[in-house]
């Protein structure tokens, strides 16, 4: 009683940090997904050579598809056979039920819509994809 059952993460952030010996639920929710940052220093980025610039976004670039094509998919996939493997009840949800939570949250957005640009929208609408 008063223990949290479920919680919104991914399944390989709630694996590395060891919520699966509290959790009893984990539902495919897909409403987020790992995700990693780069940043650098403003000053230090403005003084690097454009070509240097150059070779650093690209590799960014490339991490970032490897990280979201296989990376991200392997570490869910492992997590996933780790919480069954532990007991955890891992619900997936349909199409349909996916597409009913979407409908369900979207008021939300409308709470939103007139405080952040389009261009922010559309990113997160083109991250879902």
């Amino acid at each position: 009683e008063g223990i949290v059952e479920g919680e919104g993460n991914t399944f390989s952030f709630l694996l590395d940090a060891e919520h699966e010996d509290i959790l009893k639920y984990a539902f495919a929710s897909q409403h987020n997904y790992s995700m990693q940052i780069l940043s650098a220093n403003k000053k230090w980025w403005e003084e690097l050579d454009p070509q240097v610039r150059s070779i650093i976004r690209e590799a960014a670039a490339e991490a970032l598809k490897y990280q979201r094509e296989v990376l991200a998919p392997q570490s869910e996939e492992e997590a996933v056979k780790r919480f069954m493997a532990d007991g955890l009840e891992v619900s997936k949800p349909s199409e349909a039920e996916l597409e009913e939570l979407k409908r369900k949250t979207r008021p939300v957005w409308n709470l939103f819509s007139d405080t952040l640009s389009q261009e922010l929208i559309d990113l997160v609408v083109a991250t879902q994809q």
